[in-house]
């Protein structure tokens, strides 16, 4: 294996022009050494470094490495076991398994050897007779597992008849001990398959009917709750109504020692998410794949019932490579919920469960399933689901949040109908995606055949609507946000005209009041319309200088809101990055100009304390820590100035990002975890306070709620991290799971 591993390296980075190979050389390298400490390079930094032209072709090889290093590490666990994922959230029950493969150990001891396969039958010269030579076999008993070998005598003997070599027989498949194996009446277990949270499925042969069966107990035996047997026979009772080619049909029914067990289909197959594995398929085997499952959804959907795990894992390929839906274990019947399913939990897969799912709601129907499909077109196409995250909250966060990536930024030459009716899938709001599973299929069928799709793609202004749909905070400004290009280039001469104009309209009426004045000497009768007309000046020029200040103030707060929106829209669009970085450059010279003459003017508020700040946010990402250091102590300063005004909760709020930060210079830059500590101590104490005393309603609690969250998680990483302090650490991060 490691062999082949390394030969298929070598190829992918032969086909590499010679500064890509060397980039995918580096990361290849990396990579390897990934496999020792578990920390993954990240390709987009490679991709980054290597001409605009060949970024593309970078791309999709250093995924081919990843995808060969996992095979590799895959083909190291049995291929029989697959684990569910549950996540239930809000303190209802917390199910997350992971499965962790160790190195068997192979006892010495435990060696046995069949008699009954030895055969002595040798000639008088020491040899067996060719026509009477026999295999023997081997157990090995190793940890937990069983493993036969058969030593079959060769020919080509050097040592006068010993020689032997060794096969692993049948196919090398590690079995548990018949001794540990649960009986159950007509059925002979031959050894297990997989086990998830909730059931262990075995491998069995139905004794009177002598066929192949796949048999599913509750994997707690006698010690399953009354709401893990419910579940169990959930599923059996939805399985056992499902008459469709495309899902796994039932057998039988039955008790073992009070505990429920029914015997399923036996798949001789793959499951999905291991074909993935080893490499994305073609969008027409994809649509082929999907529409069988939309259309068994849907027949599932006419008869109440909603999957609500559908996942490459629970999509098994037969030897034929039909699809068929299996592991029904978190079902829900649409006239009833029976109890199983309660507001507040999150039940299903992070990476592959609707937004609806992900929020814990009650009302998840058949739209979630659908949802769900859009994520295995999306798996099918690229190799990965539409959201993975480090962790199972934060990818439970981005379902929620975040708009998937499109397939064909990992994909350049993926059609574009199949990319519309992936994303249309996976729309967040309900309405949004298709009708019903068969309208679904109905169009990947259309696709397949060439014909055009009744989905339509999602438009420039419906994006704009939903972002501002997502981020009402900002929604106020995206006026002023699209004024930016009219600013940045014709906006700035025109305001720098207007403002002349207006300094010269105050010169010219101060002229004009000293002229009065000078007749007034005169004539006191002047000196009346004198005193008159310079009082009129004197309002006019206060005007002109309020405005210059509104002025300043909108230009301060446009240019701040550029730099927000720009980084965070053109961050993962590297073919931009030129483009990025002039516009940042452009936008925070001018924050830099701005907050420089509003210094100058004894004008101080938050939003120029903000401006420093994300000033500091963007060198610090940059690398230059003692320029982000020097931004964020200069916003400190303002916002200590700005303490005890009506604004307190919002400059409380801009503080602790600012300490956010600060901590961050330290702990990344300098490795003090000590001065990190306490920048990040402070800013939790910010946002305590916010918690029990903020009035402001541009402070909504699921934001304080997610920036203490934010908190408890970055000490965690310090403490984990620096200090080397895991039993703390892990108190902060169950503190950040709760906040979260």
């Amino acid at each position: 294996m490691a062999k082949s591993t390394g030969y298929e390296n070598k190829s992918i980075l032969k086909s590499l022009e010679k500064q890509s190979r060397e980039i995918a050389e580096r990361f290849l390298a990396e990579l390897e050494a990934a496999g020792r400490n578990n920390q993954r390079p990240a390709v987009d930094e490679y991709v980054n470094q290597a001409p605009h032209a060949q970024q593309a072709e970078l791309r999709s090889a250093l995924e081919r490495l990843v995808r060969v290093s996992d095979q590799r590490d895959t083909s190291r666990r049995s291929s029989e076991n697959r684990a569910d994922t549950t996540l239930v959230h809000n303190s209802v029950e917390s199910d997350i398994t992971t499965q962790i493969d160790e190195p068997a150990q192979i006892d010495a001891s435990a060696v046995s050897t069949r008699k009954s396969d030895i055969t002595s039958d040798h000639s008088p010269s020491g040899e067996p007779p060719a026509e009477t030579q026999r295999d023997i076999t081997i157990d090995f008993n190793i940890t937990g597992l069983h493993l036969d070998a058969t030593i079959a005598p060769t020919s080509e003997s050097t040592h006068s008849g010993d020689s032997r070599h060794f096969t692993w027989d049948p196919a090398g498949r590690a079995e548990p001990f018949a001794s540990d194996m649960p009986k159950v009446e007509g059925f002979q277990i031959l050894d297990e398959l997989g086990r998830g949270g909730m059931g262990v499925v075995y491998r069995a042969r139905q004794r009177g009917l002598n066929r192949l069966v796949a048999l599913k107990m509750i994997l707690a035996g006698g010690h399953a709750g009354p709401e893990q047997l419910n579940r169990f026979r959930a599923e059996a009772e939805a399985v056992a109504t499902l008459k469709h080619p495309n899902i796994v049909q039932i057998y039988d029914v039955g008790e073992r020692d009070g505990m429920p067990y029914f015997a399923l289909e036996y798949i001789d197959g793959k499951p999905l998410d291991q074909i993935i594995a080893q490499q994305p398929q073609t969008a027409q085997r994809t649509a082929e794949i999907v529409e069988q499952l939309a259309r068994a959804m849907h027949y599932a959907h006419t008869l109440g019932i909603v999957h609500r795990d559908l996942k490459p894992a629970n999509i098994l390929l037969t030897s034929d490579g039909i699809p068929k839906v299996t592991d029904f274990g978190l079902v829900k019947r649409l006239e009833g919920d029976s109890g199983q399913t309660r507001t507040g939990t999150i039940m299903g897969t992070p990476s592959f469960m609707a937004p609806e799912q992900a929020r814990g709601e009650r009302d998840v129907g058949p739209a979630a399933d659908t949802y769900a499909l859009g994520s295995i077109i999306y798996a099918l196409l690229t190799g990965r689901p539409p959201f993975m995250g480090p962790t199972a909250l934060e990818t439970v966060m981005m379902v929620i949040r975040t708009e998937p990536v499109p397939p064909s930024r990992m994909q350049p030459k993926l059609p574009r109908d199949i990319e519309i009716i992936c994303l249309k899938c996976l729309q967040k709001e309900t309405s949004k995606r298709y009708a019903t599973a068969e309208e679904l299929a109905s169009d990947l069928e259309r696709f397949r055949k060439g014909e055009p799709i009744l989905a339509r793609p999602v438009g420039a202004p419906e994006r704009v609507w939903r972002w501002c749909r997502r981020n009402p905070r900002v929604a106020s400004l995206v006026g002023a946000v699209s004024l930016l290009g009219v600013m940045l280039m014709v906006g700035g001469p025109i305001a720098a005209v207007l403002i002349n104009e207006q300094r010269k309209n105050a010169v010219e009426a101060r002229a004009a009041a000293e002229e009065s004045a000078q007749k007034a000497r005169t004539a006191e009768t002047q000196a009346l319309v004198a005193q008159g007309e310079a009082e009129a000046a004197k309002k006019v020029a206060d005007e002109n200088a309020t405005i210059a200040g509104t002025q300043r103030q909108l230009a301060l707060d446009t240019l701040n809101s550029v730099v927000t929106q720009v980084e965070e829209q053109l961050r993962d669009r590297s073919e931009l990055n030129e483009l990025r970085q002039n516009v940042l450059d452009l936008a925070m010279g001018g924050l830099e100009k701005v907050s420089l003459s509003a210094e100058t003017a004894n004008f101080a508020d938050r939003t120029i304390g903000a401006a420093h700040q994300r000033m500091g946010d963007i060198l610090l990402r940059a690398g230059k820590a003692d320029g982000a250091r020097e931004q964020y102590i200069k916003a400190l300063a303002i916002f200590e100035k700005l303490k005890n005004t009506p604004e307190n909760d919002l400059v409380q709020w801009n503080v602790a990002l600012t300490h956010d930060g600060l901590g961050d210079v330290c702990k990344k830059q300098l490795a003090d975890e000590k001065i990190a500590f306490s920048h990040y101590e402070k800013a939790l104490d910010c946002r305590i306070y916010l918690e029990s005393n903020a009035t402001s309603p541009k402070l909504k609690p699921f934001m304080i709620s997610a920036s203490l969250a934010n908190s408890f998680g970055r000490i965690s990483s310090l403490l984990l991290e620096l200090v080397g302090d895991p039993e703390k650490s892990a108190s902060y991060s169950e503190k950040a799971i709760e906040k979260g």
